[in-house]
């Protein structure tokens, strides 16, 4: 084994491997293992290359206490009181609340230490960029950005970030999120070690799309420059799995134009038969020409939604319903998804 490795330790071989899986999807950076004996783990795991061993209350024996792994998290199965000296969490947590334990003792154990957590290695394809952006107002962007992302999330590993003056977001996902992408911008530029293990704190999961937490105001997201931005996205694709990044964005990002000259492809939803809309649409291409972005207007892929009979409130829903299904198609058409 290498050194800085998460072990697992559990007879529950489906419920181990769950959490094995877990850890990595959510770009844990550490080396990440499973046993299912406390005899193999003995064997196997060294306490000098473990960084945290995660031990089913059931395998916590005298020999693993005797063999010294510097910090261990127990799984607890009887919801009986373990005491202080050992953490411990229920195992009947959801994966998100275990894989947050797990992260903040890696970050403790990094801090006692004095060994910075380590970043982890891209193994996969470049990260791809879709933007969606529309001079048009209330078009469903979001909607449309949160179902794209959720189809990605099917296949690829896919991130969503939202660029609106009033996201709205933790209210309607009914979600507590922990500080906001302005504090990743922070680790980004000045605790670069940190910004990895950060990255998968910060992250909550949406119906298998990674969500990270969007500005708290129009003010904040307002003061970064179009250079951290596009410095953030690059830190993201180096440090973590992610396949697709789907950016939601609004004018009130600074420097709009170049980070949709960052993306891979650029959405833009039309409404059929609006002469406000076209309006808009030949006025937002114009600027484009002026400024010499023709670029992104060559990678921006009209997509013309009808009239819905219903969308649903719930945003964990949405690959369910008509607007997904019209989805797909255009994905297929435009996208070659």
């Amino acid at each position: 084994m290498t050194d800085a490795s998460i072990v697992i330790c559990d007879d529950e071989r489906s419920y181990a491997l769950h959490l094995m899986e877990y850890l990595k999807n959510k770009g844990m950076p550490y080396e990440i293992c499973a046993f299912f004996s406390t005899g193999r783990l003995l064997s196997k795991a060294s306490p000098e290359n473990t960084a945290l061993l995660i031990v089913a209350e059931s395998e916590y024996t005298a020999d693993i206490v005797e063999k010294g792994y510097r910090c261990v998290l127990i799984l607890n199965e009887t919801d009986q009181w373990l005491g202080q000296s050992v953490p411990n969490i229920s195992k009947y947590q959801s994966m998100e609340v275990v894989s947050d334990k797990i992260l903040e003792l890696c970050i403790a154990q990094s801090k006692e230490s004095g060994t910075p957590l380590p970043q982890t290695i891209r193994h996969g394809h470049a990260m791809k960029i879709i933007g969606v952006y529309t001079p048009v107002t209330r078009c469903l962007q979001t909607t449309v950005s949160l179902t794209l992302g959720q189809l990605l999330a099917r296949g690829h590993k896919t991130l969503y970030m939202n660029f609106e003056n009033y996201s709205g977001l933790s209210r309607l996902l009914a979600q507590n999120f922990r500080g906001s992408v302005s504090d990743l911008i922070f680790y980004n530029e000045v605790a670069r070690k940190k910004f990895a293990s950060q990255l998968g704190l910060m992250t909550i999961d949406v119906n298998g799309l990674s969500v990270l937490p969007p500005m708290h105001s129009f003010i904040e997201l307002q003061s970064i420059r179009s250079d951290q931005w596009i410095a953030l996205f690059n830190s993201i694709e180096q440090v973590s799995e992610y396949e697709y990044l789907i950016l939601d964005l609004s004018e009130s990002t600074a420097g709009l134009l170049d980070i949709l000259r960052e993306c891979t492809e650029v959405i833009t939803i039309i409404r059929p038969g609006c002469l406000i809309s076209e309006a808009k649409m030949q006025e937002y291409r114009a600027i484009l020409q002026e400024k010499g972005y023709e670029d992104v207007y060559a990678k921006t892929r009209r997509w013309q939604l009808p009239v819905f009979r219903e969308i649903p409130a719930d945003f964990t829903g949405l690959t369910q319903t008509e607007l997904a299904a019209r989805m797909r198609k255009m994905m297929a058409e435009t996208l070659h998804l």
